[in-house]
């Protein structure tokens, strides 16, 4: 599959999904077409799905989180970015070796002034 032709990745990539829907890699391609066709709607939503399939899997919820922070990005809406740091802090718990994801979230986080 050519993710520089989202659209058809995105097609094969939904077949696949609807043939083998318990297969967590059938929902995080369809993900990953989705960004790449610009529909973070149906990224996000066949994301949430492959984190229901495997809740443990660390590298899903820090996926949500980039995806999150790529929609806060394009919308400024803080919701999004609120999201995106619960769901690399999800991340973190389920796997808290994650050095770089432990900076990036450090770098988000906002600090609070002690007095």
């Amino acid at each position: 599959m050519d993710l520089r032709e989202p659209a058809g990745a995105l097609k094969a990539f939904a077949a696949t999904a609807r043939i083998e829907p318990d297969a967590v890699s059938s929902w995080l391609n369809m993900a990953m077409a989705s960004r790449a066709a610009g529909s973070y709607g149906r990224a996000l939503s066949s994301l949430a799905q492959a984190i229901r399939l495997a809740p443990e899997d660390a590298s899903l919820h820090a996926r949500r989180g980039h995806y999150l922070l790529e929609l806060h990005r394009a919308t400024e809406d803080d919701k999004f970015f609120t999201q995106a740091l619960a769901a690399w802090q999800e991340s973190l718990r389920l796997d808290p070796h994650q050095l770089q994801l432990r900076r990036l979230v450090a770098r988000y986080t906002p600090t609070t002034p002690t007095p």
